[in-house]
């Protein structure tokens, strides 16, 4: 259910008003530091749910929309007052990685370009995306080995330690 105040947002979204501007800006933010909440503790505590990845994957999607939404935003509050908003050095790295991704996207619709340049290209960058949910499930698959593999240790450490004792109980005779 969604209130009165969110009404006056979806309905009009674009305002002259650098107050309007501010305040969306702002609902932006909050909206899309809930949810990269909510992915960090979804990764940190269920990552083995089908459905949390699930949540997790849609999440995904509605914060690069939001993101789309609070970077027109930015781009109309410095229209109207002439300076950059506050937030925006929050948001750098995901604006200098919407450049990236125009870029490559009118490089591959560049018909200037051969097929094979094309090809090489988005092979090139296959390489260097990586999956960080991937990532962050085999972090967590080798910490979990590794912890069995320490308790493991300990627990031969413990019966050498009693096996050695044994060995060297002579009854309490003394030579």
């Amino acid at each position: 259910m969604t209130s009165d105040h969110d009404y006056k947002h979806n309905d009009n979204p674009l305002s002259n008003d650098p107050i309007i501007v501010n305040d969306e800006i702002d609902r932006l933010h909050r909206k899309i530091f809930h949810l990269r909440r909510t992915n960090t503790e979804i990764r940190k505590y269920y990552s083995d749910d089908a459905d949390c990845a699930q949540a997790l994957q849609e999440n995904l999607i509605v914060i690069d929309h939001t993101l789309q939404a609070l970077f027109v935003q930015f781009e109309l509050y410095q229209q109207l007052c002439n300076k950059q908003h506050f937030y925006i050095k929050l948001y750098e790295s995901d604006l200098k990685m919407r450049d990236k991704l125009n870029s490559f996207t009118s490089f591959q619709n560049d018909p200037s370009q051969s097929l094979s340049q094309q090809q090489q290209h988005s092979s090139v960058k296959k390489l260097k995306e990586f999956d960080l949910d991937y990532v962050a499930q085999k972090l967590k698959e080798k910490t979990k080995e590794l912890q069995a593999a320490k308790t493991q240790t300990q627990t031969q450490t413990k019966d050498d330690d009693n096996d050695t004792n044994n060995d060297d109980d002579d009854g309490g005779f003394t030579l």
